[in-house]
């Protein structure tokens, strides 16, 4: 992950220019149709990215996702 412009910098995330990693999980859930090739999903997580701390406060930089998806397998 990286950010481009040094607007994230005036804030106080300053390595968010640097390349760097990150990790964290992701669980869902899938539910079947009566056709078996078709689901819909539905997903969340957490991603701790080193990039994005904040230096001034220490705050840990979590990022929460999550989406729903209609999926189609073989």
């Amino acid at each position: 992950m990286t950010a481009s412009s040094n607007v994230l910098h005036s804030y106080g995330f300053y390595d968010a220019e640097n390349l760097n990693g990150y990790f964290g999980g992701t669980g869902g859930l899938e539910w079947y149709q009566g056709d078996p090739h078709y689901a819909l999903a539905v997903y969340a997580g957490v991603r701790n990215s080193q990039t994005f701390h904040r230096a001034v406060s220490g705050d840990v930089a979590l990022a929460w996702r999550g989406g729903v998806a209609i999926r189609y397998t073989f």
